[in-house]
């Protein structure tokens, strides 16, 4: 997709027979499958995470898979653009 670029003023385009708007939608709902699939991996892998990664320690680990999921949603919800005034 790096290769098309959408021009502004040039009337409908597509790109693999899909607008702009198409490709739009379809990498939001990419986005958000890919974000529930990384919380579903998470909360599958507690278990190694706790034995593993924090050596019997459940705070270390329950606070590692926070700090994931908090880092995943801001990056989701955090705002793409500045609103100016």
């Amino acid at each position: 997709m790096m290769k098309f670029s959408f021009v502004k003023g040039l009337g409908p385009q597509s790109v693999l027979g899909l607008t702009k708007h198409d490709w739009e939608t379809l990498h939001l709902y990419v986005g958000i499958l890919m974000l529930v699939a990384v919380i579903l991996h998470l909360i599958s892998n507690r278990v190694w995470i706790v034995k593993v990664g924090a050596k019997n320690n459940r705070w270390i680990a329950l606070l590692v898979i926070a700090i994931g999921i908090i880092t995943v949603l801001t990056l989701t919800l955090a705002p793409t653009t500045l609103a100016v005034k």
